[in-house]
């Protein structure tokens, strides 16, 4: 049996086949964003089409038998609608559809209830108790939310400059850092950058690692940006401990943020200084997660079919 799993997130789109007897990854492919909220309904869809032909493609097959999707921006109910009816028009196959951060919690644990940070681009934490309910934290946009992610560091690190040039805060090296960066003649010109067309989130938070490694070379206003970082994203996590009411000692951490070893240690000790929770990496990825779920939601609607 045959299935895929597409996790199509905020700043990439993959597809992975899986031989659902052996658990095998037989190939997988990526694309871009597709969180449709950001770069539209169609073109997203279209990301998600190209990742799975591509995939199908370079496994040499034709036909699968069922596929999982994780998007971003799914999580709504009237979201998933528009998104399912767009996805039913270029997708034979049948697929089962949920939003990104079910298929990372699903992929972190191996498909097993627990809690999910996600801090990439975005942030977001995601629960699910035995029970199968699930709750979430977080994950509002870059406009009103997202606190802790790459977007909202780096966005952080631009004020924090901003406000430097013109002695509204202490000097730092955050101003050197994103002209050099953005290969800009001076800080006026990030102004069209940011405003003019679509803000190019992906490319303002590629700029977070550099600020990490500023801040863990000494810079004062680098480091307290990614103190206030961990504080936020700390925040989400106790935020879902008490309301799921979870009796575990442990969370899994997915995205780019923790690829740092100097943000993870922090976040780490912080975590568990303030509320005695250890941190795993996950077990499997979210597009993995995306393959637990198709199959998960395939074996339950056989269930009820059979019981009817």
């Amino acid at each position: 049996m045959l299935t895929a799993g597409i996790d199509a997130g905020g700043s990439k789109t993959e597809c992975i086949i899986v031989d659902s007897e052996s658990n095998n990854i037989i190939t997988r492919a990526e694309t871009g964003a597709a969180n449709y909220q950001v770069v539209g309904l169609k073109k997203a869809c279209r990301e998600i089409k190209s990742a799975l032909n591509q995939a199908k493609a370079r496994a040499g097959i034709s036909k699968l038998s069922v596929i999982g999707i994780g998007m971003a921006g799914a999580g709504r109910e009237n979201d998933k609608i528009k998104l399912k009816k767009e996805l039913d028009q270029i997708i034979e196959t049948e697929f089962f559809l949920t939003d990104d951060a079910q298929i990372a919690l699903l992929g972190a644990t191996g498909a097993k209830a627990g809690i999910v940070l996600i801090a990439g681009t975005g942030s977001i934490a995601y629960g699910l108790k035995k029970s199968g309910h699930k709750i979430r934290s977080g994950g509002w946009g870059p406009l009103i939310g997202d606190e802790g992610s790459g977007f909202w560091i780096a966005l952080e690190a631009i004020k924090k400059a901003v406000k430097a040039s013109e002695n509204r805060a202490e000097a730092t090296k955050l101003k050197a850092l994103i002209i050099d960066y953005f290969n800009l003649g001076s800080l006026q010109e990030l102004i069209p950058f940011i405003y003019e067309g679509e803000l190019p989130r992906r490319e303002i938070a590629a700029l977070t690692p550099e600020v990490i490694k500023l801040a863990e070379n000494g810079d004062k206003a680098a480091a307290e940006i990614i103190k206030e970082a961990v504080f936020e994203l700390n925040l989400l996590v106790n935020s879902l401990v008490e309301r799921l009411d979870y009796q575990e000692d442990k969370i899994f951490t997915v995205g780019g943020l923790f690829k740092s070893s100097y943000f993870s240690n922090i976040f780490a000790d912080d975590l568990i200084k303030n509320y005695n929770l250890k941190t795993l990496s996950p077990k499997y990825s979210a597009a993995y997660g995306a393959v637990f779920f198709a199959l998960n939601e395939l074996k339950k609607r056989n269930k009820n079919s059979s019981e009817k």
